[in-house]
């Protein structure tokens, strides 16, 4: 399973989908004088706001108009000081508040079961990619995870996060323990033998154990604050997880061939490895 299958079912489990009605409200302009001319940058205010000339276009103005000042057939846009547009206008005509209604689908938190269901799930999904992806360099694929281990972990630090009434939290770095948990004695598969032999040996015949000797460095974020966007929080625990996957080590027990004189002898070897990768 891929990053992004696993950013997916973790926000279907997180969040849903729902419709709702959303009104917007475009604001008419009142009229003004009908005997003055607004011209670019005219400044009038109205019910405390105050509303901008920025464009005027004349259409037609007779001259006797010019002189006088009076204001002939135009098209103006107003904008209020505080940033809001309404266009177009026409400041001798005053127009009516529009208001248009629309449905618009929205995401909301799911209702999650339990800390246990969410420790257990998360767990679930974060197997399913490790399974898809092999070690590094030698491709041999995991056997044995301490999945028990990671979901216990992750239940914890859901205890302690619900713990937390205000302020941050370590929720994410909390999490990296059940993900240190998970590769702390994890075993890949055998006997499929690595492409790396061990030194002075020719060949490898089988690989007879293989276990993870260092569980990796969850690079520790810190406290953070506490977000609603669940898509936020799996975009920065994904992050962490790729980081991590890179600082796992561990050894092959291997049956190598080594030479000896014209012959070979097969004698146990060892092949230390490092890093997981997820195509």
């Amino acid at each position: 399973m891929s990053w992004d299958k696993f950013k997916n079912n973790m926000l279907r489990y997180m969040q849903r989908e729902t419709t709702v009605q959303v009104s917007s409200t475009k604001l008419g302009v009142p009229a003004w004088r009908p005997d003055l001319r607004y011209y670019n940058g005219d400044i009038v205010n109205d019910g405390g706001t105050d509303w901008k000339a920025t464009t005027k276009t004349h259409i037609s103005t007779p001259d006797n108009d010019i002189e006088t000042g009076k204001p002939s057939v135009n098209s103006t846009t107003w904008r209020a000081v505080a940033g809001l547009v309404i266009d177009p206008l026409n400041p001798t005509s005053p127009t009516s508040d529009q208001i248009t209604r629309e449905n618009k689908t929205v995401k909301i938190s799911n209702e999650v079961e339990s800390y246990d269901d969410f420790a257990e799930f998360l767990t679930q999904q974060y197997n399913q990619v490790v399974s898809t992806g092999k070690q590094t360099l030698n491709e041999i694929p995991i056997d044995k995870p301490k999945i028990d281990d990671m979901e216990l972990q992750i239940k914890l630090a859901c205890r302690t996060a619900l713990g937390v009434q205000d302020g941050n939290h370590n929720f994410i770095d909390d999490i990296g323990n059940g993900v240190l948990a998970y590769w702390t004695g994890a075993e890949l598969m055998t006997p499929i033998p690595p492409i790396q032999i061990p030194k002075g040996a020719v060949q490898n015949v089988e690989s007879t154990k293989s276990i993870c000797t260092n569980p990796g460095e969850w690079k520790k974020i810190g406290e953070i604050f506490p977000i609603d966007n669940s898509e936020v929080f799996i975009d920065r625990l994904i992050s962490k997880l790729k980081i991590h996957l890179t600082t796992i080590e561990g050894i092959y027990q291997t049956t190598s061939l080594y030479p000896a004189g014209i012959t070979v002898v097969s004698l146990p070897g060892i092949v230390e490895w490092k890093g997981w990768t997820i195509p």
